[in-house]
């Protein structure tokens, strides 16, 4: 199995599982979903990256959309998940401070 290297977090990024701030307020695995979708990745990806199931994945997806912290587009039959600026800003404010 090869993931995307869209997929993966960027250096010095906290994993899509980390156990930050955003933890308590949204929910462990919704908060990693978010993480998840800073770079981008589809739906298949994000739940293997957070080793969850495909629903709940899409289950968490809709709240995240709906909360306008993600967007989806469909490229080729594939729905594509990135964190909107305030999903961003929601992350960037969990990220420490630049030394």
């Amino acid at each position: 199995h090869h993931t995307p290297d869209w997929c993966l977090p960027a250096r010095g990024v906290r994993p899509a599982t980390g156990s930050g701030p955003l933890g308590p307020l949204l929910g462990h695995t919704r908060a990693g979903v978010l993480r998840a979708t800073r770079t981008g990745c589809s739906t298949l990806e994000a739940a293997r990256l957070l080793d969850v199931t495909h629903p709940a994945v899409s289950q968490h997806l809709n709240v995240l959309r709906a909360a306008g912290l993600v967007t989806t587009v469909r490229r080729a039959g594939r729905s594509f998940h990135v964190a909107t600026a305030e999903g961003r800003a929601l992350l960037a404010a969990e990220d420490p401070p630049a030394v």
